[in-house]
């Protein structure tokens, strides 16, 4: 081989290189495009929730559309004792739903202490969903300090998020419901996110 095949080889092979580098780098750049239009248009989706509050419950949230207020009956294991709570329901598909639940509990069950009531609470809140299992739960705590009780679970074909919290004797339930094969994470973060408590019960 001469010196100029040598040198016509080497450039080939250079050459290629670079073909192959702009290639990558160009799909890896349609690829963050892609991630970016994606980010926009979710955003974009949410932006256009509406804040609602509950003088009620004393909550703040965004839901996707105006929400469904029930009044509803929580049966408790013992069998002896039921409790009302409110219930704020979103239903922006048929098959996904995003809802906020308020219930007021006897003062003297708040004695033993957050953590242990949250952990009863959702158990019985288990007991009362026929088909719900828990994949994860964990205790946290919101920017202002509040201790919460994130979790997460199947229901038949459903994805269950869910929060709970305990203000006083108030405990709040946020839940968001997503087919399996369609969770919108972002979706479902931005709603968890957007509740607060910024203002007491029958405030403006």
């Amino acid at each position: 081989m001469t010196l100029l095949e040598r040198k016509r080889k080497i450039l080939l092979l250079v050459t290629s290189l670079l073909i192959c580098i702009g290639v990558g780098g160009t799909f890896n750049f349609l690829n963050d495009v892609k991630e970016v239009k994606k980010v926009v248009v979710e955003n974009m989706v949410t932006k256009t929730w509406k804040a609602y509050k509950s003088k009620d419950g004393g909550f703040a949230v965004h839901f996707p559309t105006h929400p469904t207020v029930e009044e509803k009956i929580l049966p408790l294991p013992s069998g002896s004792k039921e409790l009302s709570y409110s219930e704020y329901t979103s239903q922006p598909q048929e098959d996904v739903t995003y809802s906020v639940a308020f219930l007021d509990m006897p003062r003297k069950w708040t004695v033993f202490g957050t953590k242990t009531v949250l952990k009863y609470s959702l158990n019985v809140i288990v007991e009362n969903s026929p088909g719900l299992e828990i994949m994860t739960r964990d205790f946290s705590e919101m920017e202002d300090g509040t201790r919460v009780l994130d979790y997460q679970g199947m229901c038949g074909e459903d994805y269950v998020e869910g929060r709970l919290l305990l203000v006083g004797t108030t405990l709040f339930k946020i839940t968001a419901v997503h087919p399996c094969n369609h969770v919108n994470e972002s979706h479902i973060q931005q709603f968890m996110e957007s509740f607060n408590l910024a203002f007491g019960k029958g405030g403006k």
